[in-house]
């Protein structure tokens, strides 16, 4: 019995001796586990967001663009500074004194004529081209009428002589059409429309295709008029 009593305090001892280091020791957290790193910070520490890394851009510029000296509006664009592709380059960016019937806005304007620039390319000029070889086979059909009516007998009597006059007077009117060369005229330059000020030829085809309607409109209702009688 009593050697079974030492037995017991001699284990319970060398138990006490093996647990004693252990229990004294630290805890270790599990970040310090993994990293093999000291202990872990004391102070505060921010969580990361989605958000955390985001930097906002920069604000946008709000100087105002170089004036003239004394006040007298914008400069001049550079001359090699690039317009939209149905701009060009304005000559007079001047905004205090802009030139009349001219689409120009911050240093570009809409080429002339502006019809084309909402088109596919050519698209309106092969219409303008069509419309004119036509007008011409017109004119040659017409000029045939008139000689035949002015040189078969018995045409230069009423009724007929009133279809002489108004072919002749159609003639006269797809012939205005060809005052100012080429099939599209409706511009001077690359920028300007035509018109009576800008042009002598446009406003002497103005004034006769619009006198030559009129003269036509009226032979060719006295024409009606006479067939009816």
């Amino acid at each position: 019995m009593v050697r079974l009593t030492k037995t017991l305090l001699g284990a319970m001892l060398a138990l006490s001796v093996v647990l004693t280091p252990t229990l004294s020791a630290p805890p270790v957290t599990p970040s310090a586990t993994k990293s093999g790193a000291g202990p872990a910070p004391t102070g505060n520490v921010t969580t990361p967001t989605a958000t955390t890394n985001f930097i906002l851009p920069p604000a946008a510029s709000t100087t105002a663009p170089p004036t003239t000296p004394g006040g007298g509006g914008p400069l001049s664009p550079n001359p090699a500074m690039r317009c939209p592709a149905i701009m060009i380059p304005d000559p007079n960016p001047d905004p205090k004194n802009p030139i009349p019937n001219r689409i120009c806005t911050g240093g570009c304007c809409v080429k002339c004529p502006a019809v084309n620039s909402f088109y596919e390319p050519d698209q309106v000029e092969n219409v303008l081209r069509a419309a004119y070889f036509t007008r011409q086979a017109s004119l040659g059909f017409a000029v045939f009428m008139a000689i035949s009516y002015l040189v078969l007998p018995g045409k230069r009597s009423q009724p007929h002589i009133s279809v002489l006059f108004l072919t002749v007077s159609l003639s006269l009117w797809y012939a205005a059409f060809n005052i100012m060369p080429g099939y599209s005229n409706a511009c001077v330059n690359d920028l300007d429309q035509s018109n009576g000020s800008n042009s002598k030829l446009c406003g002497a085809q103005g004034v006769l295709i619009i006198y030559l309607t009129q003269t036509s409109a009226l032979w060719c209702s006295l024409l009606i008029y006479k067939l009816h009688l």
